[in-house]
């Protein structure tokens, strides 16, 4: 643990601490979890986003019909080219480059926890306005996506979380995570906020 993660977790726990409270409000999702979690994909920047271009191309693999379905690991369902489509070009769009750009949507990740833009196609959740929706609703999601994984593999949402961590990334609770600091530093940022929460 570093005096950054120490300084990151205060941050943290100062901007959004009522906004992670609100969203676990129901669940057994712990707030040093979804706190170290929000520290890990974004560092607390509510505005941060990434375009994933290997996702862009396997999409649009799908609606040209070369795949069947985008199915990466943890998927609720394949997404197929009708429900792709309904959303690429909903009634009443059919201008070329709104289209991509909408694709591009369901490349990005967004927001406190980066989350994809397909995972609102796969859940039937309307895609949040990116310069409008604040961290609210994407934290409100997040705990939806940890639900979901939690029942998918049969995990606690209250100890599991070196599994839910890999869950995030990965897809699955055994998977290898790009970065492989990514877990151990999850977990030491728990710690951390752990610790200023009970001061």
């Amino acid at each position: 643990m570093t005096n950054t993660d120490a300084v990151l977790m205060d941050k943290i726990k100062s901007e959004w601490q009522t906004e992670i409270v609100a969203a676990i409000e129901t669940t057994a999702i712990s707030e040093s979890f979804l706190a170290a979690l929000i520290a890990n994909e974004s560092g607390g920047d509510e505005k941060a986003e990434r375009f994933e271009p290997g996702v862009f191309a396997s999409l649009a693999e799908v609606l040209l019909g070369q795949r069947k379905t985008y199915a990466p690991a943890g998927i609720q369902h394949p997404l197929g080219q009708v429900e792709l489509l309904d959303y690429i070009e909903p009634a009443g769009v059919n201008d070329f480059i709104d289209c991509l750009s909408r694709l591009a949507e369901l490349a990005t990740s967004r927001n406190l926890t980066q989350i994809m833009g397909w995972h609102f196609v796969e859940m039937r959740q309307t895609m949040p306005v990116p310069m409008l929706s604040g961290a609210t609703i994407y934290l409100g999601f997040t705990a939806e996506l940890l639900v979901y994984f939690a029942n998918k593999y049969g995990l606690d949402l209250s100890k599991d979380f070196t599994q839910l961590f890999r869950c995030w990334n990965t897809g699955k609770p055994d998977g290898q995570t790009f970065d492989p600091h990514y877990v151990p530093n999850g977990l030491d940022r728990m710690e951390l906020y752990s610790g200023l929460i009970r001061t």
